[in-house]
Order: structure tokens, then C-alpha cells, then sequence
């Protein structure tokens, strides 16, 4: 009876383990990557390479430069978001950790959608293993979605401003 109690306990620290949730999680990421995968040839599969790089060759070297200043500029300030929302929570993330974590969770929130949620669950196991609770994560969630929005809304009236007419003709 000691035996198969022992085997008992030792099946369920093997499976509970954190080798198994690590191995878990590998497994669904990789399903989830393969999914995007087929839902990206799908979207784009009625272009070819060629027809991309053709494309591509005609933009003028400033507007490419532009772009990426821009793109550069637009990740700085989200991880300002993420910045503020930590100090505001009162603890502290070595700053590696929280520039990237707020890279990832911004580009893969505002790439696939559903920003709170998916940029929310990296946030969560990035700043977790940092040792903040759930609720200061939380916090931070809610600060960068909010600084986003109010950016999103800034932006917006500075294109309505300078675009009456064409606000007025779409916004009637």
C-alpha cells in the first residue's frame, strides 16, 4: 500500500510540475504560430514575392526612412505607457525586461487584435515573473490601454482638424 501511495505522489508532482506547464504552454504557442501561419497565407496568398519586392523598389528611399522612424518613435512611446504604469504601481522591473515586454505585448496586440487581451496575457507572464501581483498587472493593462486611446483620439482630431471637408462628407 506505501507503493502505490509513493507512485501516487510521485505522478502527481510529475504532472503538475512545472516542466509540464512549460511544455504545455511550448506546444500551444506552436499551435497558435502554425494557425497564423495558414490565416496569413490565406489573407496574402493572392500576392507573389515579385509582386511585393516590385512594389516595394518604387517607394522613395525618405518615405521608407520616414516610416521606420515612425514605427520606432510609435514603440517608444507605448513603452512609455507600460513605464508609467509600472511606477504608478510603486514597484520596480529591471528596464531589459520591461522594454521588451512591452514591445512583444504591443506588437502582438496591435497586430492581432483584441489588444487588452492578447498584449494583457504577455504582460501577464512577463511582469509576473517579475514578481508583481495580478492586480498591479492589471493596472499596467489598464494604463497602456488607456494611454493608447487617448493618443488614438489625439491623433484622430489633429486629422479632423486639418481634413474638414473630407470629416464633413464621412461624418455627416
Amino acid at each position: 500500500m506505501s507503493q502505490r501511495k509513493y507512485f501516487f505522489e510521485y505522478s502527481t508532482k510529475r504532472f503538475s510540475s512545472r516542466s509540464y506547464s512549460t511544455a504545455f504552454r511550448l506546444a500551444m504557442t506552436v499551435v497558435l504560430f502554425i494557425l497564423a501561419l495558414v490565416a496569413m497565407h490565406h489573407v496574402i496568398g493572392e500576392f507573389t514575392w515579385d509582386d511585393i519586392r516590385k512594389e516595394f523598389f518604387l517607394l522613395d528611399n525618405t518615405y521608407i526612412a520616414l516610416s521606420i522612424l515612425a514605427t520606432v518613435a510609435s514603440y517608444l512611446l507605448l513603452t512609455i505607457f507600460d513605464w508609467i504604469g509600472i511606477r504608478l504601481t510603486d514597484k520596480r522591473v529591471p528596464f531589459s525586461s520591461l522594454v521588451m515586454t512591452a514591445f512583444i505585448a504591443n506588437a502582438l496586440g496591435h497586430n492581432l487584435g483584441m489588444a487588452t487581451l492578447t498584449g494583457g496575457t504577455v504582460r501577464l507572464r512577463a511582469y509576473g515573473d517579475n514578481g508583481l501581483h495580478a492586480s498591479e498587472i492589471a493596472h499596467i493593462i489598464a494604463t497602456a490601454s488607456l494611454g493608447f486611446m487617448v493618443g488614438g483620439l489625439f491623433w484622430l482630431g489633429v486629422t479632423l482638424f486639418n481634413e474638414p471637408a473630407y470629416a464633413s462628407q464621412t461624418f455627416p
